[in-house]
């Protein structure tokens, strides 16, 4: 029996990967400006940027993502008051069904931000360069590159585009929030709102009148962690801002979350982060003093 099968449809074919980098901006972060003959995505994980493309100039906030498409202009910086988490893709794509993405901004969705948080994983584990450097868009392999890395990361990028092409046009309206119905959500943000406190599993549970194994399943299938481990990293993440965007000294950040030893909080936020809280704030100032020297000040 002969089978002829079917010479499956492109609807997007990614023809080069140029960049892929994640940001925490400063809260005074200033970026030159370029145009480039590929296309460019702009995602805010945390916080608001704003953004020039050609002579218009809006505010993108956190959940919403755009796109810069081939020799536009376009520039980008902090709003002066937020220290801002960006994650930018730049990448080479000739196929028609990319013009349905130009001029829309897009809430991103719990679907989507899994194709995008694929694409910086991969590339994590792809690349040996640098993705927290704004002047670096070189991508070289790394020497025990995963197998198949490369091509996960062009797979998640093309469903993420693909999901967003299928989308009406539409714009997110500003006030509109990122969250969800579900209890995870609800249990991340009862930690942001008591990221000085002590928390434990035992709290979690009654606070949610939920049992401790529930918690243990619930966190370990959809954050591939624990409770306890994902709430040290929100206050990790909170530490990075403080530590960008306030005159706060480092004994001060460590007050502020809870921590009655400033050497326990360097030791925590080292294991997170694999620096010191006073080599990166350095690492932050250096970012900037770089931008700025492009820039002629």
């Amino acid at each position: 029996m002969q089978i002829e099968g079917v010479a499956l449809k492109q609807t997007v074919t990614i023809r080069r990967l140029c960049s892929v980098h994640y940001f925490e901006f400063s809260p005074n972060y200033t970026f030159p400006g370029e145009s480039h003959d590929f296309w460019e995505l702009v995602y805010v994980d945390k916080g608001e940027v704003i953004i020039t493309a050609e002579d218009k100039e809006f505010s993108l906030y956190r959940g919403e993502a755009i796109f810069h498409k081939p020799n536009e202009w376009h520039n980008i910086r902090s709003n002066g008051a937020v220290a801002p988490n960006v994650m930018i893709v730049s990448f080479e794509c000739h196929s028609p069904a990319m013009e349905r993405l130009v001029g829309n901004r897009y809430f991103i969705n719990e679907m989507e931000k899994q194709f995008l948080s694929g694409i910086l994983s991969e590339s994590r584990c792809a690349f040996a360069s640098p993705l927290d450097d704004p002047y670096d868009n070189t991508l070289t392999a790394a020497e025990n590159e995963p197998t198949g890395a490369q091509q996960m990361i062009c797979m998640n990028l093309s469903m993420l585009l693909i999901s967003l092409i299928r989308r009406p046009e539409s714009t997110a309206p500003a006030e509109q929030k990122i969250g969800t119905n579900s209890r995870l959500e609800e249990i991340r943000e009862y930690m942001l709102l008591h990221l000085s406190e002590k928390i434990t599993l035992k709290r979690l549970a009654d606070e949610f009148h939920v049992s401790q194994s529930y918690l243990k399943k619930l966190f370990s299938e959809y954050a591939n962690c624990g409770a306890i481990h994902y709430f040290l990293r929100l206050r990790t993440s909170r530490a990075k801002e403080l530590l960008r965007s306030s005159e706060q000294n480092v004994s001060q950040i460590a007050e502020t979350l809870g921590y009655e030893n400033i050497y326990y909080f360097s030791s925590q936020f080292h294991r997170f982060t694999g620096m010191s809280p006073v080599e990166y704030r350095r690492s932050v100032k250096a970012l900037d003093e770089k931008g700025r020297k492009l820039r002629g000040l």
